[in-house]
């Protein structure tokens, strides 16, 4: 079960950001590791559709006091890609 600020950072995101919004056990255990041995569960993923979706999701996590992770190819060796805050996967975002 999300807890509620972590309910309430999901519904915002969900209402500014046109993208993928994912606060499911399923997606977070997903994005949970990379390449490395390493392991930390986030607190949701969002998949910006667009440079505007990313920084709306940005900006609604810092005004919810909230962490953010940009996330490339998921290629990290050590454990870069991985830490408790809203992970931003760039794979599905339109550049240009």
């Amino acid at each position: 079960m999300i807890d509620l600020p972590l309910a309430r950072l999901a519904a915002e995101l969900t209402r500014q950001v046109a993208g993928e919004v994912r606060f499911d056990p399923g997606s977070r255990a997903t994005y949970s590791t990379d390449a490395s041995n390493y392991r930390a569960v986030p607190l949701g993923v969002v998949l910006p559709r667009t440079p505007e979706d990313a920084a709306a999701a940005v900006a609604v996590c810092r005004e919810h006091d909230m962490p953010v992770l940009s996330r490339g190819g998921g290629t990290s060796l050590a454990g870069q890609c991985c830490n408790a805050a809203v992970v931003l996967d760039w794979s599905s975002t339109a550049i240009g």
